[in-house]
């Protein structure tokens, strides 16, 4: 295995998924680190789902683009604002406005 620890730049893989990196290609490490870090970087605007839900191989699988890692999390903001009480200072309110705000 190439030593490319160097390049991770997301805390999310470097600390939870070692195991994972040992049989994955450099580019899907490469893009696994760019979609843990936008997430990182957009956790209270729906990114926390793919941080705290989803493995590498989960990604790979169901977002292969960084445009659909974006339209995933704004399903589950979308979700989140659905099941809200309707109270103007839910929570739901400020996580849909934080996706706004998404950062690439």
């Amino acid at each position: 295995m190439l030593n490319i620890q160097h390049l991770i730049k997301s805390g999310t893989l470097g600390a939870y998924y070692k195991n994972w990196q040992r049989s994955a290609t450099v580019e899907d490490i490469l893009y696994i680190d760019k979609v843990y870090l936008l997430c990182e970087k957009n956790y209270s605007g729906g990114g926390d789902q793919v941080v705290e839900c989803m493995t590498p191989e989960e990604i790979l699988q169901d977002m292969p683009t960084l445009k659909e890692v974006k339209k995933y999390c704004g399903i589950r903001v979308e979700m989140a604002l659905n099941q809200r009480p309707g109270d103007s200072d839910d929570w739901q309110l400020k996580y849909a406005e934080n996706h706004k705000n998404w950062q690439d």
